[in-house]
This record gives structure tokens, sequence and C-alpha cells, in this order.
């Protein structure tokens, strides 16, 4: 027993050092795309070829496609983690939604809200990516009352997940080396005090976590 909390610990250690690591590698490739841009914009203005015109322009709009799924909802962190999976969920065919007001998540450090929510929405991606087009569809909405904030994750969900205690329990073979994310998530919401629940109800998975703020 000792030995795998050891093992769990040093694994959430280096899985969050491993995603900070990833999403300033993502920032990095979206900043690259977009300064691409004028590039491609000025080639295009050289041109004499129609063909060759034609083919720069299509790939002009798949690098375009990237503004459009840029995030604003005031906290930086998380513009990136909506960002990088947006662009994850058009590869997929995902409808992903989000209301939020990431200027309350200040309390937040930068790597615990790229592991948080990089986390969750990395769990409901890999669980809609099993369902049909049509039911692929994943729902974030962060907001404040008083003095409590609300995170809450829905993400279509065929069939219900088997849940150890009030936690479900990963599917792949080797449960000893997965289901980090959701150690991770639970990790993070406690060393800031707060509750998190998981739970499945008409086709759905939720993520429901609350902290309390001045």
């Amino acid at each position: 027993l000792l030995l795998w909390m050891l093992l769990c610990e040093h694994g959430l250690e280096y899985m969050l050092h491993q995603e900070k690591q990833q999403h300033e590698m993502a920032k990095e490739n979206i900043n690259i795309k977009c300064h691409d841009l004028k590039y491609q914009i000025a080639q295009l203005e050289a041109m004499d070829d129609r063909a060759q015109r034609q083919s720069s322009i299509r790939e002009l709009e798949q690098s375009v496609m990237i503004y459009d799924s840029m995030v604003e909802t005031g906290c930086g962190a998380l513009d990136l983690v909506l960002t990088e999976k947006s662009l994850i969920c058009e590869k997929h065919k995902i409808k992903l939604s989000s209301m939020v007001d990431g200027a309350k998540l200040n309390f937040l450090s930068t790597s615990d809200i790229y592991a948080l929510f990089g986390n969750a929405l990395d769990n409901a991606i890999e669980s809609v990516c099993k369902a049909d087009e049509e039911r692929r569809i994943i729902s974030l909405k962060v907001f404040a009352e008083e003095q409590m904030l609300f995170i809450h994750l829905d993400n279509y969900c065929a069939e219900p997940p088997k849940f150890v205690g009030e936690y479900p329990v990963t599917t792949k073979d080797n449960d000893l080396f997965h289901g980090f994310g959701t150690r991770s998530i639970r990790y993070i919401v406690q060393c800031y005090h707060g509750d998190v629940k998981m739970s499945w109800s008409d086709y759905f998975f939720h993520l429901d976590i609350l902290f309390c703020i001045e």
C-alpha cells in the first residue's frame, strides 16, 4: 500500500509537470501558427498560378480556423486550455460550449488551472469520442454566486461508468498507471479546500467542483 501511495504521489507530480510543459508548448505552437499567417498572405499576393493560389487559399483557411477557436474568458491560462481543447474538438467533430467567468479563477495557480481543466476536458473528450457524431457534446460552466465558485462540466456518456466510492475508475487495463487525471482533479481541489463530485445520469457524466472564495 505504501509503495502504491508513493507511486501515485510521484506520478501526480510528474503528470502535473508534464501538463505544464504541454500547455506551454501548445501556447507556443498557437503563437507560431498565428505569426505564419502574414507570410501566407504575402505569398498569395505574389502568385500567378491559379491552381497554386487556390491550394494556398485552402491552407490559409485552415490556418485562420485557429482564430475562430481562440477563447477569451478573463483568465489567460484557461483561455489557452480552452483554445487547445477547442481545436481538438473541432478535429473530432465535438460540440464544446462554454460559459465561463475566468476572472473568478485568480485564486488558482496557472499550473493548477492547466491541470484541473485540462484533465477534466481530456476525460470528457475521450468519453464522447466513443459516441456517434451527433452525440458528441461537452458543456462547461464556471460562475460565482456570493462567496462560492461553481465549476460544472457535462459530457455525453452512453454507459454509466463504474464507481468505487464517489469516483469513477479507469476502464484501461492497468489501473496503477492510469486514472491519474481523476486523481489530479481531486488532489488540486483538495489543495484549495474545495469539494468535487462526479456522477452520471440521463446519459451524461457530470463533474461538479465547488470552491469558497472571498
